[in-house]
């Protein structure tokens, strides 16, 4: 009886032991499908393999739910291969078992990918055809971020709508904590904000958002679409540069992960890159080459916006060539109801027509433009339509040497009048000089002296408040780098919390599932390596951040000090104000001073100058550089025994700022005609010297000559500092 009660217990253990087994089982196959949905579309060829495979475990286990959620992605893997057909079957698919299966939820899910994927194939009147049940269903199920994600897209056509329900979409997907869906409604904002809104500063910031989610989960296709749009918005503020640089990777990106949905827009972009940096050559190139990839697969969204940039690509040498191209722009953008590309096909026919001396063609197709974009709701486009309309009349009535009618002078004054409105947040610079511009124009067909000068004091104004607004985003881009480098210093020690956390949440299932004392040894082993390659990744991820920063404050900040610079002496040379040069000059002056500054920065930020050798050509150079420019002779004696050795980045930076500020002082309060350096490093001993032959002037601040700076530099790094003014000047530190 003992023998059958035990083996009875033993029983109800195994079965127990079994059901949570099968119940954990069951959770962390539907866990995984949603945790690595966004990493599929990183390969989706053996992503493909790893979902059939979740599949068959799926049907094995009857797990309803994981069956509908891997066919739903099979559908998304086929969209991105362009197997179209294949992917709509999977769609119906999903739709037909979440019906049987009576789960709202995920008939809900199904739905609202389909319509999703009619919605990127611009199959607008598909895609929302359903919307009533969507509409219900998402009631049942009190609504999530792809429902409100949905509705922007179903009112995509007003502007300020669409956005509400994407910024929706955005706090449910963060009260979720679904990244995935975050990093989808921050790359729909950004877009929405820059393509129809033209707010390019307001849509990078949601594009470097969704970036920093990228490469926190390794979601390298929405990586690439974020990139993709900042690339354009780069494009729009004459950033061509930049532009560029994003389009190669983003390309690289597309082809890897075979997303043959966006390549052919990836060689476009490429192309259009060409052309802004003035390659037309390789420009048709690569349109050749989009063009071919639209056709090879089936996908011709993207078309008519080839079409129609080869078009414009040909405006200036080949007038016939541009305008079939530009046709066939029109003509596919009507066939797949792509009304925002056949609006910009339909103004660069007029405005091939209008070079070509078809004014009335022209005219009609600017008209036409016009409410293209008053269908569509965007009247951004609008603003910069119409100042060309009215430039066009003006062109036209001054070629032909006719009179204005009253009736057409007062149509172009309502046209500009609507322009202004429309542009009245003054985001587009160029729109407003075309407004004002025509209207001086106007002026002076009309011999309106009053029109003349009060469009020329506008237009003054604007200039200068444009010029104003310039010296203010200095200030606002280096808080935005600085506050940039913080997240992603922050973004590097979460995912190292974040890689320790999922190591012991693995090794719990390990324990759980095995019970036995190799598993244990295994887990203990797994973890003592895993951590020793997040302590090496860590470091590595330091260095690369440090890098990445010095090279963004290099590149940015420094480009935008330098632009400063340079304007305001340009328009100190042509300024004959005497106030507003003195007020050029200081600006010019502080430019350049903070370029320095900045230089000394990156150099200090860049771990790939955590070398003794760096350190001593810095300070040579510094050296050379100030005392020569005072005539004064100096000397320079190095002893170190191993100049390509590691220096703490602190100690290096301090070190090189002590001897700045030390001969800087020397160059302002010394008649010192020798100065002597001597910087030494023996046996992890540094010894630095600096001294000359002069005399110190004395200075009315008591600190004058920066000595309690340089104690605190001594004291950052454990240094002792001495200072002997008995036979000149002496400044040594000893660590």
């Amino acid at each position: 009886m003992v023998t059958i009660h035990a083996k009875f217990k033993f029983g109800i253990f195994l079965l127990l032991f079994l059901g949570l087994s099968f119940f954990a089982y069951s959770q962390n196959l539907v866990k995984n499908i949603l945790h690595d949905s966004g990493k599929l579309y990183n390969n989706p060829d053996s992503s493909l393999v790893v979902v059939q495979n979740w599949l068959k475990q799926a049907i094995q286990s009857k797990d309803q739910k994981s069956i509908i959620l891997c066919i739903l992605q099979q559908a998304k893997l086929y969209h991105q291969l362009c197997e179209f057909e294949k992917a709509l079957q999977k769609y119906e698919q999903a739709i037909t078992m979440a019906t049987n299966f009576k789960n709202t939820e995920l008939l809900l899910s199904a739905h609202l990918a389909k319509s999703d994927y009619h919605f990127k194939r611009i199959q607008k009147h598909i895609a929302f055809e359903k919307h009533e049940i969507i509409q219900t269903l998402a009631k049942a199920n009190k609504y999530n971020s792809a429902y409100f994600n949905y509705l922007g897209n179903y009112h995509y056509q007003k502007t300020d709508t669409a956005l509400s329900y994407y910024q929706l979409s955005l706090a449910s997907a963060k009260k979720a904590d679904d990244s995935e869906s975050m990093a989808i409604a921050y790359i729909t904002i950004g877009r929405v904000l820059a393509t129809k809104k033209s707010l390019y500063p307001q849509a990078q910031r949601y594009l470097d958002s969704a970036i920093a989610i990228c490469h926190k989960n390794n979601y390298l296709k929405y990586k690439a679409l974020a990139q993709h749009f900042y690339a354009d918005s780069f494009v729009k503020e004459s950033k061509f540069d930049k532009a560029f640089a994003l389009n190669i990777n983003t390309l690289a990106i597309y082809t890897n992960i075979k997303d043959c949905n966006m390549m052919a827009d990836g060689y476009n972009s490429m192309a259009n890159s060409f052309v802004d940096l003035g390659k037309p050559v390789e420009a048709f190139r690569y349109y050749q080459e989009a063009v071919k990839f639209s056709k090879q697969h089936d996908n011709p969204i993207y078309l008519p916006v080839i079409y129609q940039n080869i078009g414009a690509l040909f405006n200036d040498t080949d007038k016939d060539s541009a305008k079939i191209y530009l046709q066939k722009a029109i003509d596919v953008s009507k066939a797949i109801d792509d009304q925002h590309t056949l609006a910009y096909a339909t103004f660069n026919l007029a405005d091939v027509n209008a070079n070509t001396g078809f004014y009335q063609k022209a005219r009609m197709g600017m008209l036409e433009t016009v409410n293209i974009f008053q269908k569509i709701d965007e009247p951004a486009n609008i603003g910069w339509v119409l100042p060309c309309i009215v430039q066009l009349d003006l062109k036209h009535f001054e070629v032909q040497k006719k009179e204005f009618s009253q009736k057409q002078f007062n149509e172009n004054q309502a046209m500009l009048q609507k322009a202004l409105d429309l542009n009245a947040n003054g985001n587009n610079y160029q729109t407003l000089v075309d407004i004002y511009d025509s209207y001086i124009r106007l002026g002076k067909l009309e011999g309106n002296n009053a029109l003349i000068i009060d469009s020329q004091r506008k237009l003054l104004a604007l200039k200068d408040s444009i010029f104003n607004e310039q010296k203010f985003k200095i200030g606002i881009e280096i808080a935005e780098k600085l506050k940039t480098a913080e997240q992603k210093n922050l973004i590097s020690e979460l995912e190292l919390k974040n890689i320790k956390s999922d190591s012991q949440r693995n090794l719990a299932i390990i324990l759980f599932s095995s019970l036995l004392i190799l598993g244990i040894v295994l887990a203990i082993f797994y973890v003592k390596n895993t951590e020793r390659k997040n302590e090496l990744s860590m470091i590595q991820q330091k260095e690369s951040f440090r890098n990445q920063v010095s090279s963004d404050l290099h590149d940015d900040v420094g480009t935008i000090l330098s632009g400063l610079a340079m304007q305001s002496e340009m328009v100190n040379i042509t300024s004959n104000n005497p106030e507003q040069k003195k007020v050029l000059t200081e600006i010019s002056q502080m430019s350049r001073e903070a370029m320095e500054t900045m230089r000394d920065i990156v150099w200090a930020i860049d771990s790939r100058k955590d070398k003794y050798e760096n350190l001593i050509d810095k300070m040579r150079s510094f050296t050379e550089k100030s005392l020569n420019l005072k005539n004064i002779k100096h000397n320079f004696s190095v002893e170190v025994e191993d100049a390509k050795a590691f220096i703490s980045p602190e100690v290096r930076q301090n070190l090189y700022l002590l001897l700045k500020e030390a001969i800087i002082n020397i160059c302002k309060h010394s008649n010192a005609t020798q100065v002597n350096v001597i910087f030494r490093n023996q046996k992890s001993n540094l010894y630095l010297e600096i001294s000359d032959n002069g005399e110190t002037k004395q200075t009315s601040n008591s600190d004058g000559l920066g000595l309690n700076n340089m104690l605190m530099r001594a004291n950052k790094i454990g240094a002792k500092l001495k200072i002997d003014k008995t036979n000149g000047f002496r400044i040594l530190v000893e660590k």
